[in-house]
């Protein structure tokens, strides 16, 4: 179990690993920043310098960090999450979605389906109802209009027998 802390930091690292890959691994002092934050954070924090380099310290001794000494013209250590390699998180944009929400105090359960290929958008539909899901977060999918016309399309399938809110991502 993480500290709230510790959480936080974790948190910001994932975050910006996908968010901004030019500045990742962060320094410190972006990660103070990140922490700090004061938008898209629940709770709102401040945290300093000391504080992060102490929780910085426990993350790598449990094998959740790494640091990345200075190279190629940098001039500072920086620090890399493992915690999704660690913990097996696949795929990454999909427990980062679940952080996300979960910030905003949503429940999130994150499932991987194995279905055959031609009926994807019946087996959502059933595991929505039979596990009285309350939102669908999903990436739609476009193809040319003559495919989805001949073959039909999941997205468009989807959304003609929603029962439930979807938050949709192309």
């Amino acid at each position: 179990m993480l500290s709230i802390v510790e959480g936080r930091v974790i948190g910001c690292l994932l975050e910006k690993e996908r968010t901004t890959p030019d500045q990742y691994p962060l320094s410190a002092n972006a990660l103070v920043a990140a922490c700090n934050q004061a938008t898209a954070r629940e709770p709102v924090m401040h945290v300093d310098e000391h504080e992060i380099l102490s929780t910085l310290d426990g993350l790598k001794a449990a094998g959740l960090l790494r640091f990345v000494h200075p190279s190629h013209g940098r001039s500072v250590t920086r620090y890399r999450q493992v915690f999704d390699e660690r913990h097996g998180l696949e795929p990454p944009g999909a427990a980062l979605m679940a952080q996300h929400l979960a910030r905003h105090k949503l429940n999130v359960e994150l499932r991987t389906m194995l279905v055959p290929e031609l009926d994807v958008a019946s087996a959502i539909l059933s595991h929505i109802a039979d596990n009285s899901s309350d939102l669908l977060v999903m990436g739609g999918y476009g193809h040319s209009r003559l495919r989805e016309f001949i073959l039909g399309g999941v997205t468009r399938k989807i959304l003609g027998s929603m029962t439930v809110p979807t938050l949709m991502s192309h």
